[in-house]
């Protein structure tokens, strides 16, 4: 698992290095957790939090946000 703090303009960056980790221990599966830094205030919890799987570079990712 890789948590990382993101920006959406840094959505690639996140899933090259995840897929980087993944690449060091040997596996093709694996989770990037990306966390909203705006309260939730702001992005109410009902519409932070989503699931994605896709496939990047050969690896079975699925991305967290919230």
């Amino acid at each position: 698992m890789q948590i990382i703090y993101l920006h959406k303009r840094l959505y690639t960056p996140g899933l090259d290095q995840i897929s980087r980790y993944l690449d060091t221990l040997g596996m093709t599966k694996g989770y990037l957790i990306l966390f909203e830094i705006k309260p939730s205030s702001i992005i109410p919890w009902e519409t932070r939090v989503k699931w994605e799987k896709i496939s990047y570079q050969n690896k079975n990712i699925t991305i967290v946000e919230m």
